[in-house]
């Protein structure tokens, strides 16, 4: 079954911390530079977000 959440870390958070949280969360941790979202801004990523979990 697929996870309700996945939890988006900041461009300034190190994607190495993504990948141990993604061992031990139990849901799916990507970092912004795995998504791609490094050059973005933050109400780009909101905007990007609202689609994402839009019922």
């Amino acid at each position: 079954m697929k996870p309700e959440w996945e939890i988006w870390l900041d461009a300034n958070i190190s994607p190495a911390i993504a990948k141990w949280m993604d061992a031990y969360v139990e849901l799916p941790v990507k970092s912004s530079y795995k998504l791609n979202f490094n050059q973005l801004g933050d109400q780009e990523i909101f905007q990007i977000a609202k689609k994402t979990t839009a019922i």
